[in-house]
């Protein structure tokens, strides 16, 4: 009584709901709406359930006496056919067949082995008939008895010869002059025979017979074919190839036998072929068209059809109640379990019928009605078996008006069970049972496809032209949408009154179901949907289901989001920590979104999509995302803090000359990675603007690392005392290593995180912004190199001053390079790669070069030998720092100006006061010499002085060497010198002039 309580309360609320999804429909097309019986069917489907309901909670009532009655009458009836017909012991077979199973054909015992078919005794189908009526046997063996009394049913066989088609001999083309003979077996009394066609191999005789038959076990029908010969002397040549002029005036061409109770249960329709029976090498069969009936005379005087359908009911109840272990070894486990009835029962069925005179019409239609009544669930292969027998039968116009009423309402349940087969989908054709589920559902809509493509059954309908059950069937999966959704958000969905925690869980689980539902709307019900009726399932749910699902988790979402922190400081230890990261439940229901956003349907229109809101969905994660990814960094920064702290600055393996830190800091991207390549980013402007937010971090992070890294220059320099003569040791080489792995690493972020992977105008759009974020990043690393290194140099400063002071001033200034400058080089090509030593090198020589100036600059008082000890020391420290080698520096780029400064200097520096004075006169010499070598004309001249204050002047000779000698005779016709003295005062004396022939010139 609990669960029929529930049931109807199940009904009130489906109706509820149901009431809801209506409104939905005036969103449909006009063109949607027109003829649209959706309304109708809906309500009808709500109160059958509902009374159904209800008429179960109350005990059951025993059957009436009327309706008792009018069984009984019906079982009389029954066995009376039964009797008359199987009277002498027949054997009825019965195929397996669901075409039309209440008109079973039979054959012999041998015949229905052969095709798979059924034999039942008349003691089999009393059986079956007295557990459908609910009688004992000695009940039924009184109603035999009874009928056994009454005068049995006669057979009438109404035959039609129709054409034929006669096969002769290969070599043979002539025309036949035939006729067929019938006669009735076995003893043949009865005879009949079509008149002669002449002069054609496809006679026509549209020829009809009636006979009745007596003895159904034994009574045939026996069709032969015979020609009639021409005289001869009307005919050259015999018809038959051979054959004597004196033979027989007919010949047998072809016989064929049917057997009475063939007849009776397949009834003659259609072409049949022959037995040949002269010649040889024929073509093909002889083939016979032959067409005709069966009617009965009885003394029954009932409803035959309300009988029928009597017996039809209570056979399919009877059928319904029988549990499968019953089916497998009651009289039907000659069937298949999924069969509708029993040989015994199908066998009842169709004698009735016979002796009753019903129509096949008539059996089709109650078939029809019952079955699409009766069974639940609807077996959609067999009502649209039984819906293509009604067609044919209301084609040829079979049926009465009161019949074609009956048929009409009964499509209209039809309709009503196919929407509300729509609307409850998954039930209904569940994708757990893919076969069985997909076959139903095509053959439910090819059922509605044939009524809508029906004319007469539109009439029936009294629906104008624009009837369409394409828009209700649409209309339906809309509801089944909505009823869907409702049941899932009533079960699973969040509740405010809940945790966070249960409904973020909640909401994954909302998610998980929708993709599960998508997946089986695409892969599952779209093929059939689309093959049969052109309705794309997935297009059609979508937009309600998904806009839905997207109302109910944004709010969810959006406060998960918020209880991310940003640091590590700001989680409280006795709250909810939400995050973001893999694995999490927001990193799930992000993803799923992500999932649902993929399985949109391509036709969908942009509108409609954008209506649902499933595009913006990553933007509900964007606060989360942020949130997460300043925890994330600060989180590794204090991871980065710590392995630093506990990092000995010792490489991690033999060749291999980074440390353990390093290990930690090259795993920091991936994580990122494998954490960014998880959200899948939809968007791809929002994806590369999330991706340059992670690349800030990561480079914040690298930057860090080096800062952190290179604050350990204290711990180094204290290791090493202060009295070391090395300049650089192990861990500093270690510290320079890192950095630098770290400096080449940051230049390829952009890549590890996916961004070749963006479209071509998104990476054009930001590749200046990320090329210059590498630049600036790999800049502060070279400055945080550049000053580790300072810093080594400077603070080994004072002892390179002390040590080059003291080995000058003893003349032993090259012990420097064999106790300091030797060992150094030596430890940074061991622990250092080439790059890596040119760059400490670069530093060692401009600090040695600064040492060396500062010198100099204080030290101006010392010997000369002291600045040539000092000389030897820096041009042997160039030579030792740029050989030839990869390792070494450039000797151009080591060649400074500073450092040459610094040698010449030195240079000076180093000779005596004598040396001097000659260097002096010397370089004013080559200074006079260089200028007379810019002089654009040559003069030899002889000068002395007569007395004193009186100079006198010679001039030998002149040249003019600006013009070349080839373009002599170009130069000026005259010359003449001008000697001028110049007095100290810068007052100019002029002296007589010198003329020289051929021209004058200024000098």
């Amino acid at each position: 009584m609990s669960s029929q309580i529930s049931l109807i309360a199940n009904a009130f609320s489906t109706m509820k709901h149901q009431q809801n999804d209506y409104s939905t429909e005036a969103d449909l097309d006009p063109e949607e709406r027109k003829g649209s019986i959706f309304y109708i069917s809906q309500a009808v489907n709500d109160v059958t359930q509902l009374t159904d309901a209800v008429l179960n909670i109350s005990e059951p009532k025993p059957p009436s006496p009327v309706m008792e009655y009018e069984n009984e009458t019906t079982l009389s009836d029954v066995i009376y056919a039964l009797v008359s017909l199987m009277s002498k012991n027949i054997q009825w077979v019965v195929p397996r067949s669901m075409t039309n199973a209440g008109n079973s054909p039979c054959y012999d015992t041998e015949q229905a082995k052969e095709t798979d078919s059924s034999v039942v005794t008349l003691d089999e189908i009393l059986e079956t008939l007295g557990e459908a009526f609910n009688k004992d046997k000695d009940s039924i063996l009184k109603l035999k008895e009874e009928a056994q009394q009454r005068k049995f049913a006669k057979l009438r066989l109404n035959l039609t010869i129709g054409e034929a088609d006669i096969q002769t001999q290969r070599d043979t083309t002539e025309p036949t002059n035939s006729f067929v003979r019938i006669r009735k077996g076995p003893k043949f009394r009865e005879e009949f025979e079509t008149p002669l066609q002449r002069g054609t191999r496809h006679p026509r005789w549209k020829y009809s017979v009636e006979t009745h038959f007596t003895d159904l076990s034994s009574d045939i029908i026996h069709l032969e074919l015979w020609h009639e010969k021409e005289e001869e002397k009307k005919k050259k040549r015999h018809f038959i190839k051979g054959n004597p002029p004196e033979g027989p005036k007919y010949i047998l061409l072809a016989e064929l036998v049917l057997k009475a109770k063939d007849i009776l249960a397949q009834g003659i329709t259609g072409w049949y072929d022959m037995e040949n029976r002269f010649g040889e090498n024929m073509k093909a069969p002889t083939r016979v068209r032959l067409s005709g009936h069966i009617s009965c005379t009885s003394d029954v005087e009932c409803d035959a059809l309300e009988n029928y359908e009597i017996l039809l009911k209570c056979l399919l109840d009877h059928e319904r109640k029988k549990s499968p272990q019953e089916r497998k070894n009651g009289p039907c486990s000659k069937f298949d379990e999924d069969l509708l009835l029993g040989a015994s029962a199908k066998a009842a069925l169709r004698q009735f019928a016979l002796v009753h005179n019903l129509s096949p019409a008539s059996q089709c239609l109650s078939w029809w009605t019952n079955v699409t009544i009766l069974l639940s669930p609807l077996d959609w292969q067999l009502l649209l078996t039984q819906f293509n027998c009604v067609k044919s039968s209301l084609v040829v116009g079979a049926y009465s008006l009161s019949e074609q009423e009956r048929l009409s309402q009964s499509v209209s349940d039809v309709i009503d069970r196919c929407i509300a087969s729509v609307k409850y989908l998954e039930e209904c054709f569940p994708p757990d049972l893919p076969e069985q589920s997909k076959s139903q559902l095509a053959f439910m809509l090819q059922t509605m496809k044939s009524i809508q493509t029906h004319p007469k059954i539109r009439s029936l309908l009294m629906e104008d032209n624009n009837f369409c059950l394409h828009s209700v069937i649409k209309a339906a999966l809309l509801g089944f949408s909505k009823q869907w959704w409702n049941k899932l958000q009533d079960t699973s969905g969040p509740q405010r009154s809940e945790s966070i925690s249960d409904q973020l869980q909640s909401t994954l689980v909302l998610t998980d179901e929708v993709i599960n539902l998508l997946q089986n709307l695409r892969e599952f019900y779209d093929n059939i949907f689309i093959q049969e009726y052109d309705i794309c399932c997935l297009k059609t749910c979508y937009p309600v289901i998904v806009k839905e699902l997207i109302e109910a988790v944004e709010p969810v979402i959006t406060e998960s989001c918020q209880l991310i922190p940003k640091a590590v400081e700001e989680i409280d230890e006795d709250g909810v920590i939400v995050d973001f990261l893999i694995g999490s439940t927001l990193m799930k229901v992000y993803k799923n979104l992500g999932r649902i956003w993929l399985l949109r349907c391509p036709h969908l229109s942009s509108a409609i999509v954008e209506e649902t809101g499933i595009q913006i969905f990553s933007s509900f994660f964007e606060e989360g995302i942020e949130s997460q990814l300043f925890l994330t960094q600060d989180r590794e920064n204090r991871c980065i803090d710590e392995v630093i702290r506990n990092d000995n600055l010792k490489p991690v393996g033999p060749g291999v000359h980074f440390s353990e830190s390093l290990k930690e800091a090259k795993a920091i991207p991936h994580r990122f990675k494998i954490w960014w390549f998880e959200l899948v980013w939809p968007d791809q402007e929002d994806r590369a603007v999330f991706l340059l937010k992670v690349l800030r971090s990561l480079f914040f992070l690298s930057i860090s690392y080096c800062q952190l890294l290179s604050k350990k220059i204290d711990h180094i320099l204290q290791e090493s005392g202060e009295d070391s003569k090395e300049i650089a040791n192990e861990k500093i080489c270690v510290v320079i290593t890192n950095m630098a792995i770290v400096m080449e690493d940051l230049k390829d972020y952009h890549n590890i995180l996916g961004y070749n992977f963006l479209d071509s105008e998104t990476r054009e759009k930001h590749s200046t912004e990320i090329e210059a974020m590498v630049s600036i990043s790999t800049l502060n690393v070279q400055n945080i190199m550049q000053n580790f290194t300072w810093k080594i140099v400077n603070a080994r400063e004072e002892f390179l001053e002390k040590t080059l002071m003291k080995l000058c001033q003893e003349d032993e200034s090259l012990a420097f390079l064999t106790e300091v400058l030797y060992p150094t080089i030596d430890i940074l090509r061991k622990f250092l790669d080439i790059s890596n030593t040119k760059f400490l090198l670069e530093s060692l020589w401009v600090k040695i070069l600064t040492i060396m100036r500062g010198i100099v600059d204080k030290e101006g008082t010392m010997e000369p030998e002291f600045y040539g000890s000092l000389l030897r020391t820096l041009k042997k420290i160039f030579v030792d720092l740029t050989p030839d080698s990869d390792e070494a520096l450039d000797a151009q780029s080591a060649d400074t100006q500073e450092y040459r400064n610094l040698v010449e200097d030195l240079t000076l520096m180093e000779k005596n006061s004598l040396s001097l004075v000659n260097l002096y006169y010397k370089l004013q010499f080559e200074e006079e010499t260089s200028r007379a070598d810019s002089a654009t004309a040559s003069l030899v001249i002889r000068t002395w002085f007569q007395e004193t204050n009186k100079l006198s002047v010679l001039v030998l000779m002149a040249k003019d060497i600006v013009v070349p000698p080839e373009e002599s005779h170009k130069a000026p016709l005259e010359y003449y010198i001008k000697v001028e003295v110049l007095s100290t005062e810068n007052q100019y004396t002029t002296g007589e002039d010198s003329c020289v022939e051929r021209g004058s010139c200024y000098f």
